[in-house]
């Protein structure tokens, strides 16, 4: 009797499952790879490459007014729309006349460009700035434009002498921010999107103390160091950068001695091994 389950090997590799994975792929292969699961996602996000989500914190130099606080960015996202690029930039700006929290989603090339045009105004815009947070391989993001709002600081404060603490509740409030204005945006009964958090967002707003005691942790990278080693590898130290020559006191006695087992795996150009 002829069996009817489908033997034939071109089997698109999403369909792969434990009825079709031993006909379509050798045994030694049947088990499925990291490659299988992110080309599944890729294929759900509708998107051949992923995303990346950078979070900063910023203090004005000077007090800004509410209608201004976009202007530099938005000179920005043009200059970096002028080149030819197949994504557009999202995320959420919340500004006040003293902060500005800033979300990005998007390519790295877009990111990346972003970053180098605003490192060329930051000592202009602000008087301390901070990565807080670099989210790599995400396949679907919170807004597909910018989105920006204008917040109003809570007066109780949420800080503490926890340093891992203030930026777990920093990122806490910025996501929670996040997931409710973009149901804001998704509402198509509201055709107007009021540019300030309502009353239920403020208590969510981080306050004052808390993004300044962000801005002072000196381990997070400010907006100049982020941009100046982003997508630069030549930057990054190395193992042998970082511990090599090893110091003499750790250096074993006998590394220049040579045994009667070694070999010195040395040629000359013409093949034949140097003694």
């Amino acid at each position: 009797m002829k069996s009817t389950r489908d033997t034939s090997p071109n089997v698109p590799y999403y369909k792969l499952d434990k009825a079709y994975e031993p006909f379509t792929v050798p045994s030694f292969q049947s088990r499925r790879t990291l490659a299988n699961h992110v080309r599944d996602n890729m294929m759900c996000a509708g998107r051949r490459s992923y995303y990346q989500r950078v979070i900063y914190l910023a203090r004005h130099k000077t007090i800004i007014e509410p209608h201004k606080i976009k202007e530099p960015f938005n000179k920005i996202i043009k200059e970096i729309y002028k080149y030819p690029t197949e994504d557009r930039l999202g995320g959420l700006l919340i500004g006040h006349d003293m902060y500005t929290m800033h979300m990005l989603e998007g390519n790295d090339e877009l990111i990346g460009n972003f970053f180098k045009h605003l490192s060329n105004v930051a000592d202009e815009l602000f008087e301390k700035s901070r990565v807080v947070l670099v989210y790599n391989n995400i396949n679907q993001r919170f807004f597909e434009k910018i989105v920006w709002r204008l917040a109003t600081l809570p007066e109780i404060t949420d800080a503490s002498d926890n340093l891992e603490r203030n930026i777990s509740t920093f990122l806490k409030k910025m996501y929670y921010l996040f997931k409710k204005i973009r149901e804001e945006e998704s509402d198509e009964d509201t055709a107007f999107k009021s540019y300030y958090l309502t009353s239920e967002l403020v208590e969510w707003t981080p306050d004052e103390k808390l993004m300044d005691e962000v801005l002072n942790v000196d381990k997070l990278q400010t907006i100049q160091e982020f941009a100046a080693i982003y997508g630069d590898c030549a930057s990054m130290l190395t193992f042998e950068d970082c511990h090599w020559p090893v110091q003499d006191d750790h250096v074993p006695s006998s590394i220049s001695t040579r045994g009667k087992y070694d070999v010195n795996l040395i040629f000359e150009r013409d093949g034949k091994m140097r003694k």
